[in-house]
């Protein structure tokens, strides 16, 4: 006979927590809880002359996105399909995420509208944002008298 040292907390993050939840909130409750905290992980970089996003969403398709610029605050959303909910077919394990997303960027400095690029290759998005002149830093000259 082999002793196994009994952890509570490995069983409840296991089956069992997911036992526990499906009992309580319903057969549906995996596939909700993925896709209510589906963010799409990003970064955002800074440069002398533009702000720089790169968001990845893999499995994403460029029609699938929209992305606006308004008094100063990016917003990029989207909705990558669900491919779990198949006739024939049976899900065996659920970790993907998916459904409606949407991230808002509050950017400091002015932008210029008409030369914002978005680039969409691999499931990454770059989205380059051109400053204004008057926002780039400048040096000051200081004068002697």
């Amino acid at each position: 006979m082999t002793l196994v040292r009994w952890n509570p907390v490995r069983d409840l993050a296991g089956r069992r927590f997911d036992s526990l939840m499906q009992d309580f909130f319903g057969d549906n409750f995996s596939d909700e809880l993925v896709q209510q905290v589906w963010i799409p992980r990003s970064d955002i970089v800074e440069d002398e002359n533009t702000f720089k996003v790169y968001m990845d969403l893999p499995g994403m398709r460029r029609e699938d996105l929209e992305i606006t610029l308004e008094e100063g605050v990016l917003n990029i959303s989207g909705e990558r399909a669900n491919i779990l909910n198949q006739e024939g077919v049976t899900t065996h394990q659920n970790e993907r995420a998916y459904g409606k997303f949407t991230r808002n960027f509050r950017l400091d400095g002015a932008i210029d509208t008409s030369r914002i690029d978005a680039q969409f290759k691999d499931g990454v998005l770059v989205i380059t944002l051109p400053k204004l002149e008057e926002a780039k830093p400048r040096k000051i000259e200081i004068k002697a008298r």
